[in-house]
């Protein structure tokens, strides 16, 4: 398994025990009350910031990160097919004159600098 598959999975699991930590909290609030001798705006702003991070969580499955993950993968595949594609540089009688890849060029670029 590639780090990019593990690295989504572990984030999947953190994201189930978020979203799990959440709706428990909300769920024993919501059918047993707020606990005893705790006062209500304390109870408040402790489901105000359960809420908020659950809201960030689901931004990110579901919203502009996750999107942006996505591009800068299929981005990056992209770029390293095309470095291994050979080049040809063919004169206008036809004749090749010299066959190399991106990765090839590019790394002459760099022993140069």
């Amino acid at each position: 398994m590639d780090n990019s598959k593990l690295k989504t999975i572990i984030e999947a699991i953190i994201a189930m025990f978020i979203v799990a930590i959440c709706g428990g909290a909300e769920g024993y609030v919501l059918i047993h009350g707020a606990p005893g001798g705790l006062d209500g705006v304390v109870v408040g702003r402790v489901l105000g910031t359960l809420d908020a991070v659950l809201l960030i969580v689901v931004n990110y499955w579901f919203g502009s990160s996750r999107d942006t993950r996505q591009q800068v993968e299929a981005i990056t595949r992209i770029g390293e097919a095309a470095a291994q594609t050979p080049i040809n540089f063919t004169m206008p009688d036809g004749t090749t004159v010299a066959q190399t890849t991106v990765a090839a060029e590019a790394a002459k670029a760099a022993s140069h600098m």
